[in-house]
């Protein structure tokens, strides 16, 4: 599970790089408050009676991936061998907010050209993309840890990487 407030963003993002530019309200359609990890954990358990589940918080996996996979998989971490992957480039506030000029122009950047529009405008120049208030921050943390903390609750569920639970 991610964050919603970083989660959503992202998302927004990486959809920019295959479908043509859309506004993030128009992206976001649903309500702040109808914004919840609890369905899809309860489909998950409807869905697979008796199984045991495992949540992790990707807040804590960074670094801590092949622990993850080798509790997943049952291989011993000695056995992984980390690839060195580059970076994916992401959007900066600034590339969004000059795709979203563009767009309001009459002018859409065409999908296909993000590159483009990130080499531009880099996160190392702006932060990155970050359509929340304040408060609407404040709002994802608090429900990020009351969806964490009823989750816990659910019976067949094992948690890796929050709080006291086990991270190998």
């Amino acid at each position: 599970m991610r964050n919603l407030g970083s989660y959503l963003p992202s998302l927004y993002c990486e959809t920019l790089k295959a479908v043509p530019f859309l506004p993030f309200e128009s992206f976001l359609q649903s309500p702040l408050p109808r914004l919840s990890w609890l369905p899809l954990v309860r489909g998950l358990q409807r869905a697979f009676p008796g199984s045991p589940l495992t949540v992790y918080t990707a807040e804590t996996l960074r670094g801590r991936e092949a622990a993850l996979i080798s509790r997943v998989i049952g291989l011993p971490v000695a056995q992984f061998r980390k690839v060195n992957h580059s970076e994916r480039p992401g959007f900066s506030r600034n590339a969004v907010e000059a795709m979203r000029a563009s767009w309001e122009a009459g002018r859409p950047w065409p999908h296909q050209r993000w590159r483009e529009v990130v080499a531009a405008h880099p996160r190392s120049a702006s932060p990155g993309f970050d359509p929340w208030s304040p408060e609407e921050r404040d709002f994802f943390d608090r429900r990020h840890e009351s969806d964490l903390e009823a989750i816990a609750a659910l019976p067949g569920w094992s948690f890796w990487g929050w709080r006291n639970s086990e991270a190998d």
